[in-house]
């Protein structure tokens, strides 16, 4: 009963000076028997208290591993699939310029006419032509066609997708202002575009024509 009133007295003075945990006031009215058991008290609960923060502290360690482990694997997966679903992507590209895939899945495209922003000004360009299958990206050379001058090369970025084909864009998307054009059946006979673009080679007039090759004549 004494020690139940004494501990209780030992929290209602928790803010004042103590002494391994005990009140200064009631330290003094202690005897040399019942320092020695505050003492072990205190030790014992702050051996306890050390030993449950190195718990948490290696709970903790353990717990920041295991997440960190967990985003490299998440990583490593990512990277695996994002990699096999790049190789399908080739494989179907070089497919569908082989002759396979369906009709609309290959578009031929020319440029020819007008000018593009070449040496720092729109100049005359030597006419281009390519080919695209659905889901490819990728750059053309474009010259600049000035007798007696100097020639400029330029990249022109083009890609066809979900048929949407895109003209002049911006390897950066959101800065993508790039001239769309989507599927027409009649691309089957062609069809002729006259085109201005916003891009970095800032198309002026250019005359676009885009048709889609039949399967059996593509090889």
């Amino acid at each position: 009963m004494r020690w139940l009133i004494l501990w209780s007295f030992l929290f209602l003075t928790a803010c004042s000076t103590t002494h391994f945990g005990v009140p200064e006031d009631v330290w003094a009215r202690m005897s040399e028997a019942e320092r020695m058991e505050a003492i072990r008290g205190y030790n014992e609960r702050m051996r306890l208290q050390d030993e449950a923060n190195q718990r948490a502290a290696e709970e903790r360690r353990i717990a920041q591993q295991q997440a960190a482990l967990a985003r490299q694997e998440a990583e490593v997966r990512e990277a695996a699939l994002a990699r096999e679903a790049a190789r399908l992507q080739e494989e179907r590209i070089r497919d569908i310029h082989a002759g396979g895939g369906r009709l609309g899945d290959l578009i031929r495209v020319s440029l020819q006419g007008g000018q593009i922003f070449l040496g720092g000004k729109h100049r005359d360009y030597a006419p281009v032509a390519f080919s695209l299958a659905s889901g490819e990206s990728r750059y053309i050379e474009v010259e600049s066609d000035e007798r007696r001058q100097a020639r400029y090369l330029a990249r022109l970025l083009v890609s066809y997708s979900d048929g949407l084909l895109q003209i002049d864009g911006h390897e950066r998307k959101r800065d993508n202002r790039a001239v769309r054009l989507t599927y027409q059946p009649d691309w089957r006979h062609g069809m002729s575009y006259r085109l201005n673009s916003e891009g970095p080679l800032a198309l002026r007039n250019v005359e676009v024509m885009v048709s889609t090759p039949p399967p059996d004549r593509r090889r």
